[in-house]
């Protein structure tokens, strides 16, 4: 897997456009020793990655089916056994890169019509600066018709240090055994971001809403936090923290679970964009860090 590095001051990056176009690492270098802000990658695929891209859209499409304008499209099952179509193209594509500095770093995707039945291109644009690095993601429809579309980033964090999560959301998704949104309920005490809650108890694989953009993390033993800031584009949260695991995921995206789906149904506020040709969805994500005063 070949890796692309970036760096600004101490605060440094690897991405690897060929294996998903996936973040691999994204750590300070400390006077202390280095710390990972996402969880270092443990393989050469996305889902062992640090994050990776969400698109043309994210999380499950029921059986790999939906309706969209009078055709019925039918997409492969792409995660092993998994019953379900999940997170897009990107993170099993390879991404050529338009343009590489010091610390910052352009990828481009460019997909052809197939069960996809829609042309589009998706970029990513990886900034470091001082204090933060900036992750932009966008789709745009290369079609001659209308396209439905999403997008997100699913970065996975360190369970270590008791990792604290608080974010401001109004309800969550409650789910059924194949993770698709049963019921909308306010989120229970496990589940209150808004109080910030201990991933570690949380057991979770669900989606948010009413997200307010802002979300923050913290390993209060290591005496560090992340902050993370969205564009409006993104106002769904999924977390994911799998029981006995060491890892968490904090995925910022613009719409909700099955969206396709429901939104063929009638349902309100799924999320789901509809562009028309040669208009874009585009959204950015900032990661910031902090260290607590010693």
């Amino acid at each position: 897997m070949d890796r692309i590095s970036l760096r600004f001051e101490n605060l440094c990056l690897a991405v690897a456009p060929n294996a998903g176009g996936i973040v691999t690492a994204f750590w300070t270098e400390a006077r202390t020793g280095r710390i990972d802000w996402f969880k270092a990658a443990s393989g050469a695929d996305a889902l062992s990655a640090a994050c990776f891209p969400l698109v043309p859209y994210s999380n499950r499409i029921r059986n790999g089916r939906f309706r969209f304008a009078d055709r019925e499209i039918a997409l492969p099952l792409n995660f092993a056994d998994h019953p379900h179509s999940i997170h897009g193209h990107g993170w099993q594509a390879r991404w050529q890169i338009a343009d590489q500095g010091a610390d910052r770093l352009d990828l481009v995707y460019r997909h052809d019509a197939d069960a996809w039945p829609f042309e589009y291109e998706a970029r990513q644009t990886f900034h470091l600066s001082a204090g933060a690095l900036e992750i932009e993601i966008s789709v745009r429809n290369l079609s001659i018709e209308k396209m439905p579309a999403g997008l997100g980033l699913h970065p996975y964090f360190s369970l270590r240090a008791n990792a604290l999560l608080n974010a401001q959301v109004d309800a969550v998704w409650l789910t059924d055994d194949e993770v698709m949104p049963t019921g909308r309920v306010r989120p229970p005490a496990r589940w209150d971001l808004a109080t910030g809650v201990e991933v570690r108890d949380m057991a979770i694989d669900n989606g948010f809403d009413g997200w307010n953009g802002r979300a923050s993390i913290a390993w209060p033993d290591d005496g560090v936090s992340l902050e993370i800031v969205a564009d409006a584009a993104l106002r769904k949260l999924v977390v994911y923290a799998p029981p006995g695991g060491e890892y968490f995921c904090v995925e910022p995206v613009s719409h909700m679970t099955d969206a396709f789906n429901r939104a063929a149904d009638g349902a309100l506020d799924t999320g789901m964009r509809v562009l028309p040709p040669g208009e874009s969805l585009s959204a950015r994500v900032s990661f910031k860090p902090s260290f607590q005063p010693a």
